[in-house]
C-alpha cells in the first residue's frame, strides 16, 4: 500500500533550510574551538618528566648492576639537561605557550557575527508572519462581529471600524488600486494638509487637497471613507470627478477618519463624522473662501454627512437657533461656529453602500442571547439609545429637501450594509419624494468602480452633471437606475 505524501508549506520549507545552515555553521565553530583548545594544551603535553621512569620493572632489574647504574646515569643526566635547557628558555623571557592565532580569531568573530545576523534574521521573518496572521484575524473577526466592534465595550481605540493606515494591503486588493496609491497615482496634483480641529482634545485630521483649476471657485467636494476603508478608497470617486471635468469648479478634499482620542463608540456610529465634516468645512471656509459643499460618503459616513445636513439646514431655517432634536442627536454642536453654519450649504450628497440603520447593524446577532447582551452593552455605551434612534435614513428623508439632494449607489452583493437592509429601512414609512438609487449587479462593499467601472461612471455623472440628449436616446447609463425600494430585491436584468 502507497503512503501518502505529506505536503508542506513552501514557507516551511524555507524556514527548515535556515534552521538547517544555522545548526551547520554553529557546528563548525563549536569543533573549531574545540580543536583550537586541544591544540593549546600541547606544550603542556610536552614536558616531560622521565625522573619517574619506572626503574623497577623486571626488564630493568635483571640487568647487570654496573649496568643498572650506567642506565640510571645516563637518564638522570638526560633529564638535568633538559631541565636546564627549560631554565634557560624561561630565563630568556619566552613564553611558555604557544602564540595565539589571530587569523582564527578573525574567522572566528566574522562567522560569529554571521550567525548573529542569521538569527536576527529569523527573528525579524517569525514577527512578520505573526503580525500578517493578526492582521487578517483582524480583519475576518471585525466583519464576522460588526455588532462587537461598533460598540467597542472596551474602550478606546479598541475596535475602531475606521482606524485603518494607508497602505493596508486588504482595501488596496479591493478596490484593485497600488498599494502606495496617492492622487498623483490618478495624475491628480494634491498637497498633504493637516486640518485644525474645534474641539477639545481632537487631533488635526490629515487629508488630501486636490485644488481646483479655477483660482476664483467657492465650491468643493468633501470625500469621506466608512468602515474597513481609509484616504485610499476615495481616490477613485476623485479620479471620475476629474473624467467629468469637476476640477474646472470644485476643489476636492479628502479626509483621514482616523481617530484614537475618544470613544471608538462615536465614530463607529458617525457620531465623531459630524466633526470631522465640519472642520473640513471651516477649513475651505477659511482658507479657500468655499461656501457651496458637496459631500461624497461611503458606510457609516453617509449618515455623518446627513447629521451635518441636518445641522446646517435647521440652523438656517430657524435663523440661528438649533431645535432640542438636533442638539440631542449630536453633542458636539456646542462647540461649532455659528458664522461657519450659516455661510456654508451641502448642495448634494453621494452615499456609496450607506448604513441604513446603526441599530440595525448592532442588533443583527443569530441568537437571542447575543441580541439581549449586545443591547445591554448598547445601553451602557449609548446611555438611553438617543443617538442611535436617530441614526438612521428614515430619520433625515423624511424632509423634502434632503431627499431631493441625496444619491444612494449599492452594491447586491454588498456583505456589510446589504440590500436587505437599505429596502427594509427605506420601507418604514412614507417618502415624500422618490430617492435617488443606483443598484449595481455583483457590487460590494464600497467597491463599485472596481466591480462597475462604466456603470459606477455613468451613475456620478447623472448625479452630478446630468445626461445628455445622446444617453437619453440610448438610454446609456440607466441601467442601475432603480424608481423604489422594492426594486433593490429584484434581480437586475440589464
Amino acid at each position: 500500500m502507497k503512503t501518502r505524501p505529506v505536503c508542506r508549506p513552501s514557507f516551511l520549507k524555507g524556514v527548515g533550510t535556515r534552521v538547517f545552515k544555522m545548526m551547520s555553521i554553529v557546528f563548525f565553530l563549536c569543533t573549531t574551538i574545540a580543536n583550537s583548545l586541544q591544540h593549546s594544551i600541547k606544550p603542556t603535553l610536552a614536558t616531560i618528566n622521565v625522573s619517574g621512569k619506572d626503574y623497577q620493572s623486571d626488564r630493568y632489574l635483571s640487568c647487570p648492576t654496573s649496568l643498572q647504574t650506567s642506565l640510571r646515569s645516563r637518564h638522570l643526566n638526560a633529564y638535568s639537561d633538559r631541565m636546564a635547557m627549560i631554565a634557560s628558555i624561561s630565563d630568556e623571557g619566552i613564553p611558555e605557550e604557544e602564540d595565539i592565532d589571530t587569523d582564527y580569531e578573525v574567522a572566528k568573530d566574522q562567522i560569529y557575527s554571521e550567525v548573529k545576523k542569521l538569527e536576527d534574521v529569523f527573528k525579524t521573518l517569525l514577527s512578520r508572519i505573526f503580525v500578517h496572521l493578526a492582521e487578517y484575524l483582524k480583519h475576518k473577526v471585525a466583519q464576522s462581529y460588526l455588532h462587537l466592534f461598533i460598540i467597542s465595550p472596551l474602550g478606546s481605540g479598541v475596535g475602531n471600524l475606521l482606524n485603518n493606515r494607508l497602505n493596508d494591503r486588504y482595501i488596496t486588493n479591493k478596490l484593485g488600486i497600488p498599494v502606495d496609491a496617492t492622487p498623483e497615482t490618478f495624475n491628480l496634483p494634491y498637497s498633504k494638509v493637516d486640518i485644525p480641529s474645534s474641539f477639545i482634545g481632537k487631533k488635526p485630521i490629515r487629508s488630501w487637497l486636490i485644488r481646483s483649476r479655477s483660482t476664483n471657485t467657492n465650491k468643493a467636494f468633501i470625500l469621506l471613507h466608512g468602515w474597513f476603508g481609509n484616504m485610499q478608497s476615495c481616490l477613485q470617486f476623485a479620479d471620475t470627478l476629474s473624467k467629468l471635468g469637476c476640477l474646472d469648479t470644485h476643489h476636492i478634499l479628502i479626509l483621514d477618519l482616523h481617530d484614537d482620542i475618544g470613544k471608538s463608540f462615536e465614530t463607529n456610529i458617525g457620531l465623531k463624522g459630524v466633526t470631522d465634516i465640519y472642520d473640513a468645512a471651516a477649513y475651505l471656509q477659511n482658507e479657500l473662501g468655499v461656501d457651496q459643499l458637496s459631500l461624497y460618503t461611503q458606510s457609516i459616513s453617509s449618515l455623518s454627512a446627513l447629521l451635518f445636513n441636518e445641522i446646517v439646514t435647521k440652523f438656517k431655517h430657524n435663523n440661528g437657533h438649533l431645535d432640542h432634536s438636533v442638539e440631542s442627536a449630536c453633542p458636539y454642536i456646542k462647540a461649532m461656529d455659528s458664522n461657519i453654519l450659516s455661510k456654508v450649504a451641502v448642495d448634494r450628497i453621494i452615499m456609496e453602500s450607506p448604513v441604513a440603520n446603526v441599530r440595525d447593524h448592532i442588533v443583527n446577532a443569530s441568537s437571542d442571547y447575543v441580541k439581549w447582551l449586545t443591547e445591554q452593552l448598547l445601553l451602557s455605551a449609548d446611555g438611553d439609545g438617543h443617538h442611535i434612534d436617530k441614526l438612521s435614513l428614515q430619520t433625515f428623508l423624511r424632509n423634502p429637501e434632503t431627499c431631493a439632494k441625496v444619491y444612494i449607489m449599492q452594491g447586491s452583493s454588498d456583505p456589510i450594509t446589504t440590500t436587505e437592509m437599505l429596502h427594509n429601512e427605506l420601507s418604514k414609512g412614507i417618502l415624500p419624494s422618490h430617492v435617488n438609487i443606483h443598484l449595481f449587479r455583483d457590487g460590494g462593499h464600497a467597491n463599485l468602480f472596481n466591480t462597475c467601472n462604466t456603470d459606477y461612471y455613468y451613475a456620478i455623472k447623472r448625479s452630478i452633471v446630468g445626461r445628455n440628449i445622446w444617453e437619453i436616446l440610448t438610454g446609456k447609463g440607466a441601467n442601475t437606475r432603480i424608481h423604489k425600494p422594492d426594486d433593490l430585491l429584484q434581480d437586475l436584468k440589464y
